[in-house]
């Protein structure tokens, strides 16, 4: 779709176009197909709009009627809507033609999340450690391939030194993310983990994400150290899409290792929607039998920096399935009595869907609510981590070690 407009309309215009087209079909140049200035022309008809809002509300209602196709987030674009709905409430139906289906899922996880403490006024650690046995295909985050660059030791130096100058020694939440955390060596692991020893905190969630990074050592090293949570994420258990993404990953020594760690931690375990060739079905058989305590579902973002994205793979496929499976996968869970307890939505995400986090038997991740719903203080620290305060202050470390190390 060609688009005319002028430079301070064209994120509006873009964001809504974003919802129908692929990325690479939005073009802006003169004497196109659709021009919008201060009336919408197009198709020899002019449409008036009042404000940015209105024009968002008409450009939805055109570009709906040319496709065929409908958002159920309508015209909401933003990556926390859960903020949104608790101003607004049912009111997103009438004024960003958000379809009941969202609202509904939005009421309920507000309701869960009220079931936990959450101090505002305090703060939360986030360690980011970006390094990788290898690239998946579909990640487009900053990550070190550390086969190719080892600096996992030296990484860790600076991230000590990090925590030793850290304002507060309290927490409420600690979270370990990454990259795969569980890709440090076992001396490493117990270094960093001994540092942590350091702190007060309720909640401390570590991501053993890889099953080629973990072994029972490891787990055994994050129980002694007082971690309460792991996520083990495989993404899929389809043995043929795990192949097709540079991914390293045996089933069954992954589900070893689970039933391992099940009565140590409170497990996490991730998935993709929309993966090519993955109908989710034997991912459900398995979420079934194994009944981790919480289940994430994230829906496929094809974003600058990936795999996907460099090889301009469209998945117009799995973008028409993407919203059948994720629906299909949610009713599952609310079978096997799990939760919806946080949701945010991501640019470039399949069907303008969402990603979405559930929990069995009152076990939400605290630290997931908080980042999700910005409630109170994160303190980021190592590459590419971020700090948000309360205050609307944010800060973010540099996205690649090199400028890191200059810090």
């Amino acid at each position: 779709m060609n688009i005319e407009t002028t430079e301070n309309k064209k994120k509006i215009v873009y964001d809504i176009f974003d919802i129908f087209y692929d990325k690479e079909d939005i073009n802006f140049k003169e004497n196109a197909d659709i021009i919008i200035k201060d009336k919408i022309y197009y198709k020899g008809y002019v449409k008036d709009y009042k404000d940015n809002h209105d024009l968002k509300i008409k450009l939805y209602h055109i570009l709906e009627k040319e496709t065929g196709y409908s958002s159920k987030w309508g015209i909401l674009t933003g990556s926390k809507p859960q903020k949104l709905y608790r101003i607004k409430g049912e009111k997103l139906k009438e004024e960003y033609l958000v379809d009941d289906s969202k609202i509904d899922i939005m009421k309920k996880i507000d309701t869960i999340q009220k079931n936990y403490q959450i101090d505002k006024d305090g703060y939360n650690l986030y360690i980011n450690i970006p390094f990788c046995p290898s690239r998946c295909d579909y990640c487009s985050y900053p990550t070190i391939v550390y086969k190719k660059n080892d600096y996992r030791k030296e990484y860790l130096e600076y991230i000590i030194k990090e925590l030793k100058t850290l304002p507060v020694n309290k927490f409420q939440t600690i979270y370990i993310g990454g990259g795969t955390p569980s890709s440090l060596s076992h001396s490493d692991l117990e270094i960093l983990l001994k540092e942590i020893d350091k702190f007060e905190f309720s909640e401390f969630t570590f991501e053993a994400g890889r099953e080629d990074t973990i072994d029972k050592e490891k787990l055994d090293i994050l129980k002694n150290h007082n971690v309460t949570r792991i996520s083990i994420n495989p993404q899929t258990f389809n043995k043929k899409v795990i192949e097709s993404l540079n991914r390293i990953q045996d089933n069954d020594r992954l589900i070893e290792l689970y039933d391992y760690a099940k009565d140590k931690f409170i497990v996490n375990m991730d998935f993709i929607i929309g993966l090519r060739k993955d109908d989710f079905i034997e991912n459900l058989k398995i979420i079934e039998e194994l009944k981790p305590n919480n289940v994430t579902f994230h829906t496929l973002s094809i974003k600058s920096g990936s795999k996907f994205y460099e090889s301009n793979d469209r998945f117009k496929e799995e973008k028409k399935n993407a919203d059948r499976i994720l629906n299909f996968a949610k009713g599952k869970l609310k079978e096997l009595s799990y939760n919806p307890y946080y949701l945010y939505r991501q640019k470039e995400i399949l069907s303008n869907l969402e990603n979405i986090g559930f929990e069995l038997n009152n076990t939400a991740s605290i630290y997931n609510i908080i980042i999700n719903e910005e409630y109170a203080n994160i303190i980021g620290i190592g590459m590419n981590a971020n700090s948000k305060f309360t205050n609307n202050k944010k800060l973010r470390m540099d996205k690649n070690y090199r400028d890191y190390k200059k810090i």
